[in-house]
């Protein structure tokens, strides 16, 4: 067997494209980009290191940034699972690869080795996915869910129909193709992402889930450096004295004034 020949054997592009797909999706984009910006997500809002509340956490434009790159590990292991694998070499035919790498994929996003598997929800890796089966019926589906979430303030929500749609309706053309691998896989992918959502639904039956604003920054006025020095360190203040149970200057005085009053 010449090399050439072994680098194109089936099994061996199908344990190297597997290993490739979890690697990558392993890479948490909101995580490396936050720490870039000196602002961990994992300690902002509600610490999930996902586009969501990158969007909601750090702004706009870091949520996007997110959003698009997190897309990308679907789309990438999605489309050389699907020229590589299943009908080898050719985007016609089986569409095998494409399920198997996207899946774990998403698993990588979900479960990522370099961050002890705590990732993501896996969200925009699915939506990406989508992106390679049915690109117009995705786009659809994300303006939808991008207009819920304005009118709604519920991120995953808006999650929910964004994948929704396109999910749904691929694998219901899966199953009427007979490609009934394709239609459980896609199936189950949706339900995982409602799964990884329900902290979310239960704060959300507890009146308790957090708002998602996803245009707040460019409305947001900067404060003056130097209230936000001020406010700084009164809060400072009030930590101190919450610690050593010391009282305010102005209560000490209201209080001898009292005893002034009483003699």
């Amino acid at each position: 067997m010449t090399f050439l020949d072994f680098i194109t054997n089936e099994i061996f592009l199908w344990i190297v494209l597997c290993i490739f797909s979890y690697l990558y999706g392993s890479v948490n984009n909101a995580v490396i980009i936050s720490v870039l910006a000196k602002k961990d997500i994992r300690k902002q809002g509600s610490g999930n290191p996902g586009s969501m509340n990158m969007f909601r956490s750090l702004g706009f434009w870091y949520g996007l940034l997110t959003l698009t790159l997190d897309a990308l590990k679907g789309v990438i292991p999605a489309l050389l699972g699907w020229f590589v694998l299943g009908t080898q070499f050719s985007f016609v035919g089986s569409k095998i690869g494409l399920y198997v790498c996207s899946t774990i994929a998403i698993l990588g996003h979900i479960f990522p080795i370099f961050y002890k598997f705590k990732g993501g929800k896996g969200v925009a890796t699915t939506m990406g996915v989508c992106f390679v089966l049915n690109w117009w019926m995705t786009l659809i589906s994300f303006v939808a869910g991008v207009f819920s979430i304005l009118i709604t303030k519920l991120g995953f929500l808006g999650s929910f129909i964004i994948l929704g749609l396109p999910c749904i309706y691929e694998s219901v053309m899966c199953f009427i193709g007979g490609e009934i691998f394709g239609g459980v896989v896609l199936i189950v992918l949706y339900a995982l992402v409602i799964f990884m959502h329900r902290k979310n639904l239960v704060r959300f039956f507890q009146g308790k889930e957090n708002k998602t604003y996803i245009f707040a920054k460019f409305f947001k006025k900067k404060n003056n450096p130097a209230q936000e020095q001020v406010a700084v360190s009164d809060a400072d203040t009030c930590i101190k004295r919450s610690e050593t149970n010391e009282k305010p200057e102005a209560e000490i005085v209201s209080e001898e004034n009292k005893e002034e009053k009483a003699e």
